[in-house]
């Protein structure tokens, strides 16, 4: 493989500027690269050129770059530390549930974590929540949809697990977990929009 660290082109073959690049591990032993030829040709914008210091000293080393999905024509580098201040905690997640329906559970998701996720997605993306909880994915979806017009769906996935004895969500009268994730998917149908729709 081929790069050049000043401007991080990376290619198969020798270009102006480039230098050979061996794969190898942080310790300097042999490695093999972890892409193909074939998908370097295919995608040599999501790979990277760079100069790294390590124990070693310096050398030039190929790095895959992260991106989000593309907003407004440009992508962008998702970050990977997210922090209660950005996405909520279990504190706003309680308090959001129980603003739809009591308090209920002690900790579910907070919604902003699901609309983090949700924003590295198409706006026409289909959710698959396969352990629904309390609805938080489902609640997420339509505060996306809501906020940008689009066309998400959520398939909320719960089986009838029942409440714990003598928890909050039993003594308010939902004998399942399951239950209390259709109450607040239609609390939030009615709030929200997006619509609600129970299957067997």
């Amino acid at each position: 493989m081929w790069g050049d660290p000043a401007t991080g082109r990376v290619a198969t073959e020798p270009f102006p500027g480039a230098v050979e690049i061996k794969p190898v591990f942080g310790d300097g032993s042999p490695a093999v690269w972890r892409w193909s030829r074939p998908r370097i040709e295919e995608r040599p914008d999501d790979l990277e050129c760079r100069i790294v210091r390590g124990a070693r000293g310096e050398r030039i080393d190929v790095y895959q770059r992260d991106w989000r999905h593309p907003v407004g024509g440009r992508r962008k580098k998702l970050r990977t530390i997210w922090l209660a201040e950005e996405v909520g905690s279990t504190d706003t997640a309680v308090a959001e549930l129980k603003e739809l329906v009591g308090h209920l559970f002690e900790s579910p998701k907070p919604t902003g974590l699901l609309l983090r996720i949700l924003g590295t997605m198409p706006a026409d993306a289909r959710v698959l929540d396969y352990f629904a909880g309390s609805g938080t994915t489902g609640h997420a979806v339509a505060l996306a949809n809501a906020a940008d017009g689009g066309r998400r769906t959520c398939l909320s996935v719960n089986s009838a697990e029942a409440t714990r004895p003598g928890s909050n969500a039993e003594r308010s009268g939902y004998p399942t977990v399951s239950a209390v994730t259709r109450a607040r998917l239609r609390a939030v149908a009615e709030r929200v929009g997006g619509g609600f729709a129970e299957l067997s």
